[in-house]
């Protein structure tokens, strides 16, 4: 470092100064996910070690541990130095999404278009919404003259009614009504370094095998042995995951997300998160 400072000008070493501190900040990042990779093998037990499946299971075990103490090491960490680890600005952009969902009007893309075009044409007052060219317009795709017909209110066999009938009443749910929890609660996204912990945790509740019910334990019980470690926003957040697998395509994720969080219900920590947002008003 001496060297290379002796024979360097200024104007390279105000270039190279930017990049030398993002090293330096992602060093930890990296180290962390070196070691979870690493672990991963051993908690999902994908790896041939001596003694067959005794020898898997003290792997396992030594794996929960070494990850446990990790977590809590890190979460004891970024609670000594909140300020300086985790910053977040006042507008992200899921924050900019979420106050779009919830202010977007109960529409679709197609009849937001035509609304505008109408209200151009449509005064100030009010009035009728429809006009002439709106009502003149034939509807595009196969059997649009079929439903054109059935709109003007002129008589047609069942058969047309049935062709009709399912497009007309289909339901269309409005942005404002639906209740999206990755959306509708303001979280902060999770600090650097517990981000990394938390996708070792997504991985191992969506890892290959969980219809398997010895799979199944394993991933949950390290996931419920690093949970009381980690802070209160990031468990939140593996919370919010954890209620969405149970609303996944594929069985083994719903099921594991089931039976998750049956066996977090009797977990005090989970209660006095509940209580202190609670008692904040939260």
């Amino acid at each position: 470092e001496n060297r290379r400072s002796i024979g360097q000008d200024t104007s390279d070493s105000d270039e190279d100064a930017t990049p030398s501190k993002k090293t330096k900040g992602n060093v930890r990042h990296e180290n962390a996910v070196f070691v979870l990779r690493g672990l991963f093998p051993l908690l999902t037990f994908a790896v041939e070690l001596p003694n067959g499946l005794k020898g898997k299971s003290s792997a396992y075990e030594a794996a929960s541990s070494t990850l446990e103490s990790i977590v809590s090491s890190v979460s004891d960490e970024v609670g000594k130095h909140a300020g300086s680890l985790y910053v977040v600005s006042r507008r992200t952009p899921s924050a900019r999404s979420a106050r779009y969902l919830r202010n977007a009007p109960a529409n679709t893309p197609g009849s937001n278009r035509r609304r505008g075009i109408d209200d151009e044409a449509t005064p100030a007052g009010g009035g009728n919404v429809l006009t002439p060219k709106t009502q003149n317009r034939r509807p595009r795709g196969r059997g649009g003259a079929d439903r054109s017909a059935g709109r003007a209110g002129t008589p047609c066999p069942p058969s047309l009614k049935k062709a009709v009938t399912p497009s007309r009443s289909r339901s269309r749910t409005p942005v404002r009504g639906t209740h999206d929890p990755a959306t509708s609660d303001k979280l902060k996204p999770p600090r650097p370094i517990l981000s990394v912990i938390l996708g070792l945790l997504h991985k191992l509740s969506t890892t290959k095998g969980l219809e398997r019910a010895a799979a199944r334990q394993r991933s949950s019980e390290a996931a419920r042995r690093c949970l009381p470690r980690l802070p209160t926003l990031e468990r939140a957040h593996f919370l919010k995951f954890a209620v969405r697998l149970c609303h996944s395509r594929a069985a083994s994720h719903r099921m594991f997300g089931v039976e998750l969080i049956g066996e977090l219900l009797p977990e005090n920590w989970l209660w006095g998160d509940h209580y202190e947002e609670a008692r904040g008003g939260g």
